[in-house]
């Protein structure tokens, strides 16, 4: 999953605490030409799975993501072939 992948943090640069029962994840992330630079903290449970994802930027604006409901079952519809590009012809 895209969306999921995009909250976690890298590796390099990122720091663990034990808070309560469960763990936070603290990083930075680099400014683009669109997005400030971000302070990014993930709370895991004490099972070790993401809960809550925060990103405040350098004004304060703060912008939360809950992650819950694991374990449930996602039905994902393809869409209509005449509605998909090939691989190939996706240009970075």
């Amino acid at each position: 999953m895209r969306s999921l992948a995009n909250l976690l943090p890298q590796a390099k640069g990122t720091t663990v605490s034990s808070e309560g029962a469960g763990y936070v994840l603290k990083w930075t992330s680099a400014a683009t030409s669109t997005t400030p630079e971000l302070s990014n903290s993930l709370t895991l449970s004490s099972a070790k799975l993401p809960m809550l994802e925060t990103s405040t930027d350098s004004s304060g604006e703060k912008a939360t993501t809950s992650i819950s409901q694991w374990g449930e079952t996602v039905v994902v519809q393809a869409p209509a072939a005449a509605g998909t590009l090939a691989a190939s012809k996706i240009k970075s």
